[in-house]
């Protein structure tokens, strides 16, 4: 069991509990991005469908389907971010796609996004609809792209005069998987939501109360902490009463956002970021790119000597990093883009009459740091208006497609705006507290309209540059 689990104890407790067959109907997985809690999940779905003892190689028809995503006694639920995986797993099929793992990988990644429009939790639901034909275009193509996978094996393994499959996908491969990777992203960019709506608790909660095609029914919420209020009773009632062939698995990084008589019901799992050995490790095996994972392996050796803290768990995951790399706009690209904004928010302020004298020295410091971090990246901080470094910003992160990166870019500025105010001395000042709660609290709200209600990012982001220039004049 868990054999693919790499240095989690939360894999050990979950086998004993297992084996011991004392594991309750509900649990929670919770710790940090990429720490695999989703994988830990979806094999304990596995496990307890098995018909057999749960290893890995069973060949058993639930391990089967549980293992390419295609159970029906499989359910998945809840936003997270998908391009950055999919677009990992389908270089790791095209380097080593004589692999039937590496195909099992990339299939299983599309299959995580396509779980999310499951008619179980969309029917009778119009918005679905906008999706159909992409949906169809997607698993058409992946029809076209495992029918093709096996027609090259089998060519391969009839011709006596190679020694194995060749050394580069053919074209004709290579354009399908291109295809899946394009359209699962316009997929995810249309489709996904930030938060977790009602109808989809109760849809899979009627689900889960069904016979089971085979041994057991799993729910499996992901960001369990995004659900909206009336989600979360909703959740609470089949928790309290959990039909007896169901089970139900919360994933979550923040479990201290959920509600305490959800919380009291779940037996708590904690995984960790891992060694940086281990991290290394799974780049390597997992997505089968050795040279990544021996630098990642460099990168987070060299971080935790730096922080004291050698042979120890990392502060950040490498598989985390590792993933980011995969996106159209690198995560350490916002940050300056970020400074670029505050600072020419900075700038507004002090220049109109109205500016408050509680947060004056809060703003001296945000543009003094902010030009500095522009001048480090190489930004121009002369531009002439705000719509100008709107417009700049969102070009540079190419539009926000990726609906993710605008809560990341959000988040940067936050945590830009509390690191700069803070001063030199280090000590947060009043203004620098109402600041900063300006910036949490619009910011939020920002990031919910393009987020969850689809609104236009360059409008979000000019509408929140007005919005914190007049709060702040008034403080």
């Amino acid at each position: 069991m868990f054999e693919n689990m790499l240095g989690q104890h939360a894999a050990d407790v979950l086998t004993a509990d297992i084996q011991n067959n004392v594991l309750p109907p509900s649990l929670l997985f919770h710790g940090p991005e990429a720490s695999g809690k989703s994988s830990a999940a979806l094999e304990t779905a596995r496990i307890l469908s098995c018909k057999n003892k749960g290893e890995w190689t069973c060949a058993c028809r639930s391990c089967i389907t549980h293992k390419d995503l295609s159970s029906k006694d499989l359910l998945v639920i809840g936003p997270r971010p998908f391009n950055a995986e999919i677009l990992a797993c389908s270089k790791a099929y095209m380097r080593d796609f004589q692999m039937p793992s590496a195909k099992i990988l990339f299939l299983r990644s599309l299959r995580k996004l396509l779980m999310r429009f499951s008619q179980i939790i969309w029917e009778g639901e119009s918005e679905v609809s906008k999706f159909n034909a992409l949906l169809e275009s997607i698993n058409d193509t992946i029809d076209r792209f495992c029918r093709a996978d096996v027609e090259l094996r089998n060519n391969e393994n009839s011709n006596d005069d190679t020694d194995g499959t060749p050394a580069v996908l053919p074209a004709p491969l290579e354009k399908i998987v291109n295809t899946l990777v394009k359209d699962a992203l316009k997929l995810e960019v249309a489709g996904i939501n930030d938060m977790i709506p009602v109808a989809h608790i109760r849809r899979a909660a009627y689900w889960l109360h069904l016979t089971p095609d085979g041994k057991r029914k799993t729910l499996i919420i992901e960001n369990a902490e995004r659900m909206k209020d009336e989600a979360r009773n909703s959740l609470l009632k089949t928790i309290e009463e959990p039909p007896p062939s169901a089970q139900i698995i919360l994933c979550t990084a923040k479990p201290g956002s959920l509600l305490p008589t959800i919380l009291s019901r779940l037996r708590p799992y904690q995984f960790f970021t891992r060694k940086p050995e281990t991290e290394a490790e799974i780049i390597r095996r997992v997505f089968r790119d050795p040279e990544a994972a021996a630098a990642a392996l460099d990168a987070g050796c060299a971080a935790a000597e730096e922080n004291g803290a050698a042979h120890k768990n990392t502060a950040v995951s490498l598989v985390s990093n590792y993933l980011d790399g995969f996106l159209p706009v690198p995560k350490d690209s916002l940050p300056p883009l970020a400074a670029l904004f505050a600072q020419t928010l900075a700038a507004a302020v002090s220049a109109d009459p109205p500016a408050a004298g509680l947060v004056s020295s809060a703003l001296a410091e945000l543009r003094e740091r902010g030009k500095e971090r522009c001048e480090k990246a190489g930004l121009d901080t002369g531009k002439n208006s705000y719509a100008e470094v709107c417009a700049f910003i969102i070009e540079k992160c190419e539009k926000f497609q990726t609906r993710r990166l605008y809560g990341d870019f959000i988040a940067a500025l936050q945590q830009f705006v509390f690191e700069a105010t803070m001063g030199k001395s280090g000590v947060v000042s009043p203004g620098t507290l109402r600041l900063c709660e300006l910036f949490r609290s619009k910011g939020a709200y920002s990031v919910s309209a393009v987020t969850v209600y689809n609104q236009n990012a360059l409008y979000a982001l000019e509408k929140l540059f007005l919005d914190l220039k007049e709060s702040i004049c008034r403080l």
